[in-house]
């Protein structure tokens, strides 16, 4: 068994150590990319998510300001048929007025 208390076996063993060293550095090395890839992910998901909710956000503003124009738009057209109606019925009685003074004078 003097082989594995020789120069050559612990030569083999050096060897193999610093090729296992050599894998786990570079098994770190990936780590710390898809470590560092992931928490680019996670912060551009959060990014995007903050950028949704400021639009949501604009559109429930807009979508508020279209219902209050649009509420706005009912009330200035029944204002507009008021007046209209009110203009007929100043008109119909003016002409009525005239008429019966017509009458009157003939």
């Amino acid at each position: 068994m003097p082989e594995l208390y020789g120069k050559p076996f612990k030569d083999e063993l050096r060897a193999e150590i610093h090729s296992l060293n050599r894998a786990l550095l570079n098994e770190r090395k990936e780590h710390w990319k898809t470590q560092d890839a992931l928490e680019h992910a996670l912060f551009k998901i959060e990014e995007l998510e903050g950028k949704i909710k400021r639009m949501e956000q604009k559109a429930r503003h807009l979508l508020n300001e279209a219902i209050q124009d649009e509420s706005d738009v009912g009330e200035r057209f029944r204002e507009f048929k008021r007046r209209r109606h009110e203009a007929e019925k100043e008109a119909i009685l003016s002409a009525l007025a005239e008429s019966r003074e017509r009458a009157a004078v003939a």
